[in-house]
C-alpha cells in the first residue's frame, strides 16, 4: 500500500527529462508543493480507509529543463502514459503502472496559472489485483515562493 503512495508522490514531484512534443512550463525559482492523498482499500469484502497522507516540499528549479513538464518526464519504471491532452496552461493524461506485480491505472490533470507562478491538479489511481482493490485520490498545488 505504501508502495503505491510512493509511486504517486514520485509522479507528482518527478525529476526532469528533455523537452517533448506535448509540454507546459512553470517559472524558474524556488517552489513549494503540497500533496494530499486519501483512498480506500477493499479486501475480502471489507473496505478500509487508507490513512491520509500529506506532504510539502520546497525545490529550486533553475533551468528550462527543470521547469518544463511532459507526461514522458514522469519516467517511472513500469509506467506508461496515454491519451495526453495538452493546452497552453493545462495538461491531462492517463497513466498505467506495474510495480511489484501490482497493476495500477488512473489519470492526472493539472493547470498552471497564466503567470506560471502557481499550479494545481488532481490524480486518481486504482488497482484491482490479488483480491485487493485500492482506490487513491490525490490533490496537489504549488506556488513559486521566490528566487533560488
Amino acid at each position: 500500500m505504501f508502495r503505491q503512495t510512493a509511486i504517486i508522490s514520485a509522479l507528482l514531484v518527478a525529476g526532469t527529462l528533455g523537452a517533448q512534443a506535448q509540454e507546459i512550463s512553470i517559472s524558474k525559482g524556488q517552489w513549494t508543493t503540497n500533496t494530499s492523498f486519501t483512498g480506500t482499500m477493499t479486501m475480502g469484502g471489507n473496505t478500509m480507509p487508507v490513512p491520509a497522507q500529506n506532504d510539502s516540499q520546497t525545490q529550486c528549479f533553475k533551468t528550462e529543463e527543470d521547469t518544463t513538464f511532459s507526461p514522458d518526464m514522469m519516467g517511472l519504471e513500469g509506467c506508461n502514459t496515454s491519451n495526453v491532452v495538452s493546452g497552453k496552461n493545462s495538461m491531462s493524461f492517463d497513466v498505467a503502472c506495474t510495480q511489484d506485480g501490482m497493476d495500477m491505472t488512473g489519470n492526472m490533470s493539472f493547470t498552471i496559472a497564466a503567470d506560471k507562478n502557481s499550479l494545481e491538479g488532481t490524480m486518481n489511481l486504482s488497482s484491482d489485483s490479488n483480491g485487493m482493490t485500492v482506490a487513491l485520490d490525490g490533490t496537489f498545488d504549488g506556488q513559486r515562493t521566490g528566487d533560488c
